[in-house]
């Protein structure tokens, strides 16, 4: 991501989000950010969708994401 390249970002986090640590909401977030980055706005929804901690994590970063992917 720091490269601007966010769809490698997006691939190379997927086996992570596939295994144990695919449910933690860091792991999550920044996927979201990554697929935020090509305009991947359902990859959002479905990394997000329904997660309690959207409001708690990054001061509700999550949600904002969630939303604006829901717009788009």
């Amino acid at each position: 991501m720091s490269q601007g390249r966010p769809y490698l970002a997006s691939r190379l986090l997927a086996p992570t989000l596939a295994g144990p640590a695919g449910g933690e909401p860091a792991i999550a977030l920044l996927a979201a950010k990554a697929a935020t980055g090509w305009e991947g706005w359902g990859a959002v929804v479905r990394l997000l969708a329904g997660q309690s901690w959207l409001d708690r994590i990054e001061g509700g970063e999550g949600r904002a994401l969630l939303a604006r992917a829901r717009v788009e």
